[in-house]
């Protein structure tokens, strides 16, 4: 909850506004008061839209059937001001958090508590259904957890924004993560296109993560459309259930009222207390976050109604203006060269304009491109098209058109985490980071602890799903809840900086100076001893790219399908070089070469110093971490399920290792072998001369972090929520350490001990 800006109204209709609970596509969401004193969520619509006639029909349209809408799961509107310039609207205030938020806080809901909500969004569901609405845009964002169950808001909003001006002839609206593959292609979207989003946030709720994991959304839009729903941390009931819930085909998913009967069959009333719909664990869980609302009310409006204060918790290098944005550093990019470059190095004072675009807007990934230099014959033919299903049988073909080819337009579209600043945002972080909690005794010596025990481990408030990085005893951690971290290697917060969006781009440290991207499209430069803002970069997408930085000059990536060159001293643009799809991976940058992989099958070569392009290679599928550079070859793995060494001077393929399912992680090279996980559970090690493999270690879940390499050590993260220790001659698990969430994040190892964050929020310290 924030206090007003200096741009934000005090009344809107016979409402006393409060505070701001939010941004997102369609406009502003503020805590506000009746005359009488009841609590409601005010939305604005933003100015822009307006005036777009042709939103407004909509928007009146499905406001009216909203209206019709009732159900004991639902958070029904109470007001309008249709007429009113900007419109509003306002609904029922639900003191609770989202289940996002929840899950950030507490990790994965117990299976009691996931039948129950499963109940109640089948009912809220059926109750929007009923009014001839449907949903289109369900997500953990748009769940809210009271007393006495789920409420689901925002019914029918992202149909009024569905064709606005301000969207793009071929992209979709929604959130890549909970979309239907009918949704996601564009095509028409019924109340089976909600059961399969029923089935995403379900899976959510349950496991940590989305059923279609992580990335850019052009690559979670891929896998929503072709891929198998990853599926393995759910318990087997549920399991069933999400699995018919998540159908490719519309018609073979279960109806609702089939849905509700199954699962009120299994949502028995066990495991909650008289007063509570939820079995305790999650009902302790809305009773902290209720008693948090009543000590931010109680701070009296005299602090909501003032001048919006900074959300910087360190002073900044620049003044802020009032609106909350970043002043632009003299001296930007400009327009760039002929060719792929463009023109790139948007101001502060457009990103304005940027942030009301629809939350969630996305276009699919190319399904073919180029092949390799030379024509290389044995190029790996099995794309995610062609992945089968966990029965063997071929997926069904969906009965509308094969995907558009991604544009180069920006992405706009967001991860679960990242599209926390969606419209239905109604509650704020239940916890903030405070003091580690640590194991045993605070002065345990570490030389006496065993390799994989527990020293400390520090909340974030949100999951920490990055890489982390550890400069000069200290460690950085990005984490979604829209903030930057320095720790202690003992576990002391030094400070935090706060961002505008969720931080899921691994930090790069170099000359004390931070450097990290957001989901709010920006890189920042942070002093490393105390946060200070030193400069900050906006692109034209989310950054989730780790940036590289050599030679002072920062070298990042972006969801606007640009690799940046930034000066490391003051952020101006030096060159910009547009791939055909979002750049998500880190560069490599080896022998005046700057390499960088795209989710549109390709990796580039391209000058140091300038940008152009020295040539181009292809793999059968999208390229989200990498590559890595050692001794002039380039190891990478694909989504075609290959992991692929190439000569980085020129492009020919070297040699490639074929997996049992799509590779989402970038390798550790060392001692002439190179260690990589993959979506089949398995850790490999491979000799870099020839790909023959070493060893295969099976994990229990897929391994989407990459591996990390010390004292013969290799550790590496997987989704089944641990963090592994293998031998590095044999891939023998020495240890394993379990957290609360999946591990995605690449471990630091600095000072004999090992630092790793986890999507439970938490950052953990191991013996190493």
């Amino acid at each position: 909850m924030e206090p007003l800006g200096a741009d934000d109204p005090r009344t809107v209709g016979e409402y006393r506004l409060h505070a701001r609970l939010g941004t997102g596509g369609m406009g502003r969401v503020f805590l506000a008061y009746s005359l009488a004193g009841r609590a409601v969520a005010v939305k604005v619509v933003h100015p822009e839209l307006s005036r777009d006639q042709a939103f407004l029909q909509r928007f009146r349209h499905e406001v009216a059937a909203a209206q019709a809408v009732s159900g004991a799961y639902t958070a029904p509107l109470v007001a309008t001001g249709l007429d009113d310039d900007p419109p509003w609207l306002a609904t029922v205030f639900v003191p609770g958090p989202s289940l996002h938020d929840a899950v950030a806080s507490i990790g994965p809901l117990p299976e009691a508590a996931v039948w129950k909500l499963a109940a109640g969004l089948a009912e809220a569901l059926r109750a929007i259904h009923a009014a001839s609405l449907v949903h289109r845009d369900l997500k953990p964002q748009n769940v809210l957890l009271a007393t006495d169950g789920p409420r689901v808001i925002d019914f029918g909003i992202a149909r009024a924004l569905d064709g606005a001006t301000m969207t793009a002839t071929g992209t979709v609206v929604g959130t890549p993560s909970f979309m239907s593959p009918e949704q996601a292609q564009g095509g028409p979207t019924g109340p089976e296109s909600d059961v399969f989003s029923l089935g995403c946030v379900l899976a959510f709720a349950a496991s940590g993560l989305g059923p279609f994991g992580e990335g850019s959304p052009a690559t979670v839009l891929y896998r929503v459309v072709h891929a198998p729903p990853s599926l393995d941390l759910v318990p087997g009931g549920l399991r069933e259930l999400m699995a018919a819930c998540l159908a490719k085909y519309p018609a073979d998913r279960p109806p609702l009222s089939r849905l509700a009967y199954d699962i009120t069959a299994m949502a028995a009333p066990g495991g909650a207390s008289p007063t509570s719909f939820w079995p305790s664990p999650v009902a302790e869980l809305i009773s902290a976050y209720q008693s948090r609302i009543g000590g931010d009310t109680a701070a009296g409006e005299s602090r909501a109604l003032g001048s919006a204060a900074s959300r910087h918790a360190v002073a900044p290098a620049q003044p802020q203006p009032a609106s909350g944005y970043h002043a632009r550093p003299a001296g930007g990019m400009g327009t760039a060269g002929p060719g792929r470059h463009g023109t790139v190095g948007v101001g502060r004072h457009a990103a304005t304009v940027m942030k009301t675009e629809p939350v969630g807007t996305a276009r699919l990934p190319t399904l073919d491109g180029p092949q390799w230099p030379g024509g290389v014959a044995d190029r790996a033919p099995g794309a995610l098209a062609h992945m089968p299903l966990r029965d063997g049988a071929p997926p069904r073909p969906l009965p509308s058109s094969p995907p558009p080819v991604l544009s180069r337009r920006r992405v706009l579209g967001l991860s679960a985490a990242a599209a926390a600043v969606g419209l239905g945002v109604l509650g704020w972080e239940l916890t903030g980071g405070g003091p580690p909690s640590r194991r045993g005794h605070e002065g345990t010596s570490q030389l006496a602890a065993r390799p994989g025990t527990e020293l400390w481990r520090f909340h974030t408030g949100g999951q920490v799903v990055a890489d982390l990085a550890a400069a000069s005893g200290t460690i950085f951690v990005g984490s979604a809840n829209d903030s930057v971290y320095a720790l202690s290697a003992g576990g002391r917060k030094i400070w935090s900086v706060p961002t505008f969006g969720a931080v899921q781009s691994g930090p790069a440290v170099a000359e004390g100076v931070v450097y990290v991207g957001s989901n709010d499209h920006d890189v920042y430069a942070l002093r490393a001893s105390n946060g200070a803002e030193l400069w900050n970069y906006t692109t034209g997408g989310p950054v989730t790219s780790h940036p590289t930085v050599v030679s002072g000059v920062v070298y990042v990536g972006s969801d606007d399908n640009n690799l940046y060159a930034l000066s490391a001293a003051s952020g101006q643009g030096l060159w910009a070089f547009r791939t055909n799809g979002a750049v998500t991976g880190q560069p490599a940058v080896a022998s005046g070469l700057v390499l960088v992989a795209s989710n549109d099958d390709n990796i580039y070569a391209l000058h140091q110093n300038t940008g152009d392009e020295l040539w181009d290679g292809s793999t059968g599928g999208p390229i989200t971490r990498g590559p890595v550079v050692v001794d002039g070859v380039a190891y990478m793995g694909s989504a075609d399920e290959h992991v692929y060494a190439i000569n980085a001077t020129n492009g020919p393929k070297i040699w490639g290792f074929q997996t049992g399912a799509a590779v989402n992680c970038a390798p550790a090279v060392a001692d002439g072998v190179v260690y990589i996980g993959s979506d089949d559970h398995n850790v490999y090690a491979l000799q870099t001369s020839n790909g023959a493999r070493v060893w295969a270690q099976p994990t229990r879940g897929m391994v989407r972090a990459t591996p990390v390499v010390s004292g013969g050590v290799v550790y590496v993260g997987s989704l089944d929520f641990s963090l592994y220790a293998l031998r590095a001659t044999d891939g023998a698990t020495l240890w394993e350490f379990r957290t609360s969430g999946p591990v995605t994040s690449a471990p630091v190892v600095a000072g004999g001990v090992v630092y790793v964050g986890s999507a439970d929020g938490n950052v953990y310290a191991l013996q190493a």
